[in-house]
């Protein structure tokens, strides 16, 4: 963000603790915790609650015996909770799959919950510039506190608009580690081959890979680089990066509408040498000939599986996280011996540093659409989620689901916890993201004892894709960008699959072609406005 918006946002947050101190005490404790009914609904009568309605994923993953989706023990404990603050929630579903399609229907048919949330932080302004969503400063100062306190003066800020105003409560993401290469460290050893350290060495490692065929699983089948279409991400991209100083890496770095969180410098030597790397693998025949089938990663899931793939860059911990497929455990099934561990980032190409990317410090964007009547209401529940509630809604029960270990919850019993409560915490918790933590090592050492017999690949992974200098996604993007996003995304998709699969003697045309493209889009103005603005918040 530019540094003058930057200032005016915490200013404002300043402004909002202050008055949340000035007001403390009696009348605060009231609005918090009594069981008044809220004065933005005077048609009530007297003990009746106000009703809100707040969005809650639906993802088709309940458990059998946990009751239904928007009612269970969780949303149960949600309205006797809130119930003591004059506030009843109701929960209306969202399909996961759906989130990018039904919520901006909801929002301008007007049937949009009271609270609502997505990733997508660009169109959540668009929809405040425009009028659909409300300021919420003044409710925020009256009844926020433990949101100010939680999610934090910083990560706020990234929800106040232009004119000042807050327009959203960024979720506070508890740790920032996004990606992490994960290499058969089986192989290695079989082979007598130390974990590369840089691009050089990975490309040989991968070629030994191929050629000795440690596993005997067959060349025909063996393909030691995953890829897929949707990747420009983690150790191989951040091999390649130019960075000179900030505003130069960032002018370049741009991201694409799909919602690629690490950009992609398209007309940098970074882009033409990454593609040159993925274009030489390719052609040694390290990389599955339909790897552009796979837009996201299922297909390199079964190849890490199979037992077919020696290097992989994904998210961080997904070797062994039972969400994303528990892929070691499987593949020990048939290779009981195998080992498939997070390493360090590879040495930068051009100036030898690791650099690692990292999730901005926000996740989902909360809200309050113009249609909601009792955004006060909203606010104590939001603020209920920053407190005791949001604690108890990711742990569980002390007891039951948790104890404290050196000040941090741990769970107690992961198959209990799997079964009540890991399929729902997720959604429930609002104002956060990845967990009620308040710093990344109580984070890592919570989440690590999720898995005990896999504690310490978890603890590796998430420590090694923090270890280096962090590279923070952006959620700018330039008036020329955003006009031409579209145009520059075809392009991109247009190119990618014939810059990695064209015959080595014809990426330089191909290359040039690319970026011909690309100039008919205005990239080189992109370029300058994006350099102005990250300029001005480095000052």
């Amino acid at each position: 963000m530019v540094k003058t918006k930057r200032i005016i946002s915490l200013l404002i947050i300043a402004t909002l603790t202050l008055t949340m101190f000035v007001g403390c005490g009696n009348n605060n404790t009231a609005n918090t915790n009594s069981g008044k009914t809220s004065s933005t609904d005077p048609a009530k009568k007297p003990g009746e609650l106000t009703e809100i309605s707040v969005m809650l994923f639906d993802r088709g993953n309940i458990p059998a015996g946990q009751g239904t989706v928007d009612n269970n023990q969780w949303t149960q404990y949600v309205n006797q909770e809130m119930a003591k603050q004059g506030v009843k929630v109701n929960f209306v579903l969202i399909p996961r799959s759906e989130e990018n399609t039904k919520i901006p229907v909801m929002m301008a048919s007007g049937t949009a919950a009271d609270i609502m949330m997505t990733y997508n932080s660009s169109i959540v302004e668009k929809w405040y510039n425009e009028g659909g969503i409300k300021d919420i400063s003044k409710e925020l100062a009256e009844h926020g506190q433990q949101i100010v306190e939680y999610v934090g003066q910083d990560v706020l800020s990234y929800g106040i608009g232009a004119d000042g105003g807050q327009y959203a409560i960024p979720a506070r993401r508890s740790i920032t580690a996004s990606f992490s290469g994960f290499i058969r460290k089986d192989w290695l050893d079989k082979l007598g081959l130390s974990v590369p350290k840089n691009i050089d060495e990975l490309f040989n490692v991968l070629m030994a890979f191929k050629q000795k065929d440690p596993s005997n699983i067959g060349q025909d089948r063996l393909y030691p680089l995953a890829y897929s279409r949707g990747d420009t991400k983690g150790n191989l991209y951040t091999s390649f990066i130019e960075y000179e100083d900030e505003a130069t890496y960032r002018s370049r770095s741009i991201s694409l509408p799909s919602g690629s969180e690490t950009g992609h410098a398209y007309t940098s030597e970074t882009f033409r040498g990454y593609y040159e790397f993925l274009n030489k693998a390719y052609n040694n025949g390290l990389m599955d000939p339909e790897f552009f089938t796979s837009q996201f990663d299922q297909k390199e899931k079964e190849g890490v599986v199979a037992g077919t793939v020696g290097y992989w860059d994904t998210n961080v911990g997904a070797n062994v996280d039972p969400l994303r497929g528990g892929l070691l455990q499987n593949l020990r099934a048939t290779e009981p011996n195998a080992d498939f561990v997070a390493i360090p980032a590879l040495a930068n190409m051009y100036d030898g540093k690791q650099y690692v990317d990292e999730y901005p410090p926000t996740g989902a964007f909360v809200f309050i659409p113009k249609t909601a009547k009792n955004p006060e209401a909203c606010i104590k529940y939001l603020n209920f989620l920053a407190g005791e509630g949001g604690k108890t809604l990711w742990f569980g029960f002390e007891g039951k689901h948790y104890e404290v270990v050196d000040g941090v919850p741990m769970p107690k019993d992961v198959e209990l916890n799997a079964q009540e409560l890991d399929w729902i915490k997720h959604d429930t918790f609002l104002v956060g993201n990845q967990g009620y933590f308040k710093t990344e090592e109580d984070f890592i050492k919570a989440v690590s004892k999720t898995l005990p017999e896999y504690e310490q690949y978890l603890t590796d992974s998430y420590t090694l894709a923090l270890t280096g200098t962090r590279l923070t996604a952006t959620t700018y993007k330039s008036p020329t960008e955003i006009e031409q996003s579209g145009n520059l995304d075809k392009v991109n998709e247009d190119y990618k699959v014939k810059l990695i699969t064209a015959k080595p003697e014809a990426f330089d045309a191909l290359y040039k072609q690319y970026i011909s493209e690309l100039e008919k889009y205005d990239i080189a103005k992109i370029i300058e406005e994006r350099y102005e603005h990250f300029s001005k918040s480095a000052k």
